[in-house]
């Protein structure tokens, strides 16, 4: 057994520091954990525990002022004053100096306010300082308290944050003070600099809402189901000089294809395709037709990523609309300034956010060199979870879920071709019809990363959940191996006093069932001491580019655990993240959770305060499960079209239909389901050709390298050459460009039938399930009205409307499900959840769904009845029992709401054969308000209101049932993937 008492390590030491008057840089930070590192170019040989970061002392040791011979040969220079040796007095920049210098310290709690502006009392004390030593300067206007009204002496220090106008102006007078300070180095120039970027900064964490607000407008189409954009480019060509008969012809072809489009439940999808297609058709030609008939073999892959929303897809780092630049008039002045071109740029959101992250990132340059002149700020501290950094990355909207979907399939398609023979106009007119049958199978996987802290603790009773997770135990244990010997062989052995976190770590790596536990001090102390390392590891990245010695210390840390060098920063980070997670499972397998730092470590490892890419964090720190869809296709396309072609000009009437039939097993059962679509489509297609506006370019080119090659070949040009321009020349003639576009309206239906038996649950108690007559047939969702464009290689698709079913209950239960399962869970969504109920085109429809489900024999009540009988196969006793009570309130609210609606329809009937009798002109003109005024105080009704409860209630109570059919269906990953090349 390991006692606390062996361990004293603090997890850090910094070399010793000079008086508070004269702090020194910090360049003694800890090279490994356990005990001080061995003495290298950037460590003394003497070492001190890290002191309280709580206190200003550690701004002092840290981020302290040159020394005294640095000084002086700045002061003999003149450095930092403008004008030396150019008309300003030496003994006036001599007393400006020392009058700086000898000034009081001031400290300050924050840089930073809510808001991600800067506290105007740190600016204006940092610009005090820099006016007392670069004369001129605060006679340049913009400063701190530009545009700020005067405080009263009563409400000093002003501690509220800097307005735009404010930062607008401290921008430009910040930037005419680096002109004239120059390029030589000084510690004035330096506080400017790093003033500046801060002013950048906070700049562009004032007008994120701004852009937001633009990126979302101009992204609206995404906001609405059913949109579609696509750029699609490929084809199937016939392979030439192939040893097969005339009326027989191989295929062979390709495609690529990018595409964001909305689901149904409003998420959004962007993914790029690529496929590969080989087939055969033959060929018949019958007097004035044309037979082609074949067969192609597909396969193809596509990869992208899921947002929950339109919200989430304009806020996720990475994605199409958030690296699209964004014209946003508040941020044309800072497009200006941060552009590198003669020309202002445009913005993106995730460009807006990279400059609050860089100043984040050189927050503590810029502590150092305010510290240097005097303004000590205090909070976030630089060594802790809660920097600037660290809560940046803390707060980003998370990137969407990696989607990968695999697809093989046949089709069998004819087409005939008919022409006629006339002469004259109709000569150049046609008819053509195609037919296809296509089956395929997809096979779809969503990506999730779970951290390794986390891994072990499944939380279920599923033996094979448990079966994984005994082996992602052994694979951590093997993983841990290593790198305790490497700590050991660091540290060297027998191990002293301060050095006994090796043996923690190799005592946790060999513990079985059985043995005496590891002291629980000894685990809390070890995981502080991880956590003060991966402070002072991140506080060195984040000097990495102002300090060459901060790499020294990254990579001394590293190989004290072993770590590759091209596996850097995230082979770290896995080695800390492997070591949380046994430390806890160790807690816990001797019940001795929770522990003490452990929250401070696992919160600091999932956002660390450096500059890091989070998705290459996920795979360093985490398992890759992949949650894994199938879906088989069969679909059936008939279409015609007539079209005449002029000699420039092509013109054509498209008729299309398609019936697409689906399965789809999905572990929600709100998703799995049959589904059939029909789509009519009617439209017109036209194509431009370009013949006519190149034949002059191509005659003149064709004219003068024909006229050329006889005297170039005089010149002794080589006759290949002159050959292949001379061939050149000829196929010029013959180019030929044309633009195709094409319009149609689609009228879309959409039926579906959940996948369920009609046998109740394992033999569970008698439910309003086992009162369902029947299983459930195909039932109608809704009927769209779109519209489809093509032109060139993009096409997008548009919803015009949609009317729902009456029976469509099972769309509006897959809607809810999915805004519950964004982030939050249902605590926080139950607003967007009763919002969406509330959108106008579903209020028109709710109310029938409503009376629909109160009727014993309806669609939508069998669907209902299915839903519930798949879930209660996943629980028993009390939460079967509970999803059963459920599902018996869920009718009753139904049946309640449908008795109301029947009595007030009944009177207003009533009422309006009155009004009949007595003024039927009236009674005509009136009708329509009637009606309104029936629904509006139909939903405004205590029933009604009882009804959607009880739909969100039900929806919540079958997620838990569909999260266990999730567990079945995801694959678990059990090892370690490959850590990702260090940043």
């Amino acid at each position: 057994m390991i006692y606390a008492t062996q361990i004293s390590h603090t997890g850090g030491s910094i070399a010793p520091s000079a008086p508070p008057e004269r702090p020194a840089g910090a360049n003694g930070l800890s090279a490994a954990p356990g005990s001080p590192p061995r003495a290298s170019k950037a460590a003394s040989s003497r070492f001190f525990k890290l002191p309280s970061i709580s206190t200003s002392r550690v701004w002092t040791l840290l981020f302290g002022r040159p020394n005294t011979k640095t000084r002086a040969q700045s002061h003999q220079r003149g450095e930092g004053l403008p004008g030396a040796g150019g008309g300003t007095p030496d003994a006036t920049k001599a007393a400006a100096l020392s009058s700086s210098q000898n000034a009081q310290p001031q400290t300050f709690g924050a840089l930073y306010g809510d808001n991600g502006s800067l506290r105007r009392d740190v600016v204006t004390a940092l610009m005090e300082r820099l006016e007392q030593r670069i004369p001129g300067l605060s006679d340049m206007p913009g400063g701190a308290q530009a545009g700020a009204a005067k405080p009263n002496a009563a409400d000093r220090p002003v501690d509220v944050t800097m307005t735009d106008p404010e930062l607008r102006g401290m921008t430009e007078k910040l930037m005419r003070a680096e002109a004239m300070l120059g390029k030589q180095d000084s510690v004035e120039l330096r506080a400017v600099k790093a003033l500046l970027n801060q002013v950048i900064g906070a700049r562009a964490s004032l007008g994120k809402p701004y852009m937001l607000d633009a990126a979302t407008k101009k992204s609206a189409e995404f906001a609405r189901e059913g949109t579609v954009n696509v750029f699609a480019i490929g084809g199937v060509k016939p392979v030439p000089h192939f040893p097969f008969p005339t009326i027989v012809s191989p295929m062979i072809g390709g495609a690529y294809s990018n595409a964001v489009s909305v689901s149904d439940d409003l998420s959004v999808s962007e993914t790029r395709s690529v496929e590969a297609n080989l087939g055969v058709v033959g060929h018949i030609n019958a007097f004035f037709a044309k037979l082609d008939l074949g067969i192609t073999g597909k396969v193809g892959r596509s990869r992208g990523r899921g947002y929950a929303d339109h919200e989430h897809l304009v806020r996720a780092e990475g994605s199409s609309v958030n690296t699209t630049k964004v014209k946003v008039p508040e941020l044309e002045d800072l497009a200006r300034v941060v552009s590198s071109g003669v020309l202002p740029k445009s913005l993106s959101p995730k460009e807006l956010g990279m400059l609050s992250d860089d100043a984040y990132g050189k927050y503590d340059e810029f502590a150092k060199t305010a510290a240097m002149l005097g303004v000590i700020v205090q909070q976030p501290r630089a060594d802790s979870a809660h920097h600037p950094l660290g809560e940046s990355y803390k707060n980003k909207v998370g990137a969407g879920a990696r989607i990968q979907t695999d697809t093989a399939g046949v089709k069998l398609h004819g087409s005939a071709t008919l022409g006629l023979s006339a002469t004259g106009l109709m000569s150049n007119a046609g008819v053509h019809g195609s037919a296809s049958v296509e089956g395929s199978k997809a096979s779809t996987g969503i990506r999730a990363y779970i951290p390794l802290w986390k891994a072990l603790d499944s939380g279920t009773e599923n033996q094979a959940v448990k079966d994984i997770t005994q082996k992602r135990l052994g694979n951590l244990r093997e993983a841990l191996s290593p790198m305790v010997q490497s700590l050991q062989k660091y540290h060297g052995q027998p191990a002293r006093a301060g050095t006994a976190f090796p043996q923690v770590l190799d005592a946790i790596a060999k513990w079985q069932p059985g043995q005496p536990p590891v002291d629980a001090a000894a685990l809390s102390h070890t995981l502080k001491a991880l956590t003060t390392e991966l402070d002072l590891y991140c506080h060195a990245k984040r000097l990495e580019s102002s300090d060459s010695r901060s790499n020294e210390v990254c990579r001394s840390i590293e190989q004290a655990w072993g770590i590759k060098p091209k596996e850097g920063t995230y082979g770290y980070l896995r080695a800390l993240a492997v070591t949380t997670a046994l430390i806890d499972q160790h807690a816990r397998d001797t019940q001795t959770s929770p522990l003490d730092g452990y929250q401070d470590l696992t919160s600091r490892l999932a956002s660390p305060a450096m500059p890091h890419d989070g998705e290459s964090l996920q795979r360093a720190t985490g398992f890759k499960d992949t949650q894994r869809t199938h879906t088989y296709q069969m679909e059936a396309t008939l279409g015609a079209n007539a079209s005449i072609q002029l000699p420039y000009v092509g013109a054509g009437i498209d008729a299309n239909g398609k019936i697409k039939g689906a399965r789809v097993e999905h572990f929600n059962v709100l998703k799995a389901g049959d589904f059939i679509d029909v789509e009519i489509g009617l439209g017109v297609s036209a194509n431009a050709s370009l013949a006519k506006l190149a034949d002059p370019l191509t005659k003149w080119v064709n004219k003068h390298l024909a006229g050329a090659i006889g005297p170039a070949a005089d010149s002794g040009i080589p006759a290949a050459l002159l050959g292949a321009l001379s061939s050149a020349a000829t196929g010029l003639e013959s180019l030929a460009l044309s633009v195709d576009g094409k319009a149609h309206v689609v009228v879309a239906l959409r039926l579906s039938k959940p996948l369920s038996a009609s046998d109740s649950a394992d033999g569970a108690a008698e439910s309003v399930t086992d009162k369902a007559n029947g299983s459930p047939g195909f039932n109608l969702e809704n009927v769209r009205v779109m519209t489809r464009r093509d032109f060139l290689l993009n096409g997008k698709v548009r919803q015009l409307g949609m009317v729902m079913g009456k029976n469509a209950i099972r769309s509006v239960m897959s809607n809810l499900d999915g805004i519950y399962a964004k982030a939050g869970g249902p605590a926080v969504r139950d607003e967007d959840a009763r919002a969406s109920l509330d959108r106008s085109s579903l209020q028109r429809d709710l109310p029938a769904m409503f009376e629909s489900l109160a009727s014993d024999g309806s669609a939508a009540t069998r669907q209902v009845h299915a839903f519930v009988r798949e879930a209660l196969k996943e629980v028993n006793g009390e939460a079967a029992q509970g999803l059963q009570n459920c599902e018996s309130n869920f009718f009753d609210a139904m049946r309640a709401y449908a008795a109301v609606a029947a009595s007030q329809t009944r009177n207003a009937a009533a009422a309006g054969t009155g009004q009949e009798e007595t003024s039927a002109v009236s009674a005509g003109s009136s009708m329509p308000s009637g009606d309104a005024a029936l629904k509006a105080g139909l939903r405004a009704s205590p029933e009604y209101e009882a009804a959607k409860n009880a739909l969100l209630d039900l929806t919540k109570a079958l997620r838990g049932p569909n999260a266990t059919r999730r567990d079945r269906a995801t694959e678990y990953a059990a090892t370690l993937g490959k850590v990702p090349a260090n940043p």
